[in-house]
């Protein structure tokens, strides 16, 4: 499809994503057939010009810049600009629902199904972890929340390079718990699931199903990420490990006595 009809431009088309029977892809959209001067769009195609349609979440020629995150069931999730300002969307292709606005300065760490994890900077705050609950099922003022002012004040608990691992439906991460102490966590998105896993950054880090296996001063530890609430098992202890591996059943570590 000529998505943009003008000689002295082009629809710099990007981001292509397969979709259920279809691709996705964001371009700059300029065609009275798919409604004329619409600006940077998500573009939902099967491969014809009939099958062809553009989802203009910012209505008119403004910009939506969309940013494709991912499928997840039968639905795509984006990030885009409305104009109410950026929030994190789903879509089925052919409709699509804002399901949380998210600050301008957000920056996705991870996501799933239910749960969107940004760094956030605030000027109340600093930068901290913020969620976005992408169920549907809460009113949009408390959809983008911020999960925990980890270093309280106006200090930064997350760095540029949080160092994230996903577990499950939940992520670790390193945090700073002082100007110059980090430490490790876990969160599901939510305060009361947000636990200090370790006072330090890990040696090592492995995930097996929803089972977070990590090693911090010369101890060797597990948690259950899937639990009602995750414990910390103590697994081995006086021993570092020098070498390791794992798959999506199993991880096979190699300790130094």
């Amino acid at each position: 499809a000529d998505l943009y009809t003008s000689n002295d431009y082009y629809s710099n088309p990007s981001q292509f994503t397969t979709f259920n029977n279809s691709v996705v892809f964001v371009a700059t959209i300029r065609n009275a057939d798919f409604g004329g001067s619409l600006g940077y769009e998500l573009v939902v195609t099967d491969g014809t010009t009939a099958g062809t349609s553009v989802l203009d979440v910012n209505p008119g020629s403004s910009y939506s810049y969309p940013d494709i995150l991912g499928q997840a069931g039968d639905l795509l999730y984006f990030t885009a600009t409305d104009a109410d300002g950026k929030g994190i969307f789903s879509t089925d292709g052919t409709d699509f629902t804002k399901l949380a606005p998210i600050n301008s300065s957000a920056s996705l760490l991870a996501w799933n199904e239910t749960t969107a994890f940004f760094r956030v900077s605030a000027t109340e705050t600093g930068d901290e972890l913020w969620a976005a609950d992408l169920s549907g099922n809460t009113s949009a003022e408390d959809a983008f929340y911020l999960v925990r002012d980890i270093l309280p004040g106006t200090g930064s608990a997350l760095s540029s390079y949080p160092d994230v691992i996903e577990v499950g439906d939940s992520i670790a991460f390193n945090a700073y718990t002082s100007a110059t102490n980090q430490s490790f966590f876990l969160s599901d998105g939510t305060d009361a699931g947000t636990i200090e896993l370790a006072s330090t950054t890990p040696d090592f880090r492995a995930v097996v199903g929803n089972t977070l296996i990590y090693a911090a001063a010369d101890t060797l530890y597990s948690v259950d990420a899937g639990a009602a609430t995750p414990s910390v098992t103590e697994l081995l202890s006086g021993s570092g490990v020098t070498e390791a591996q794992n798959d999506a059943n199993q991880a096979f570590i190699l300790l130094e006595n």
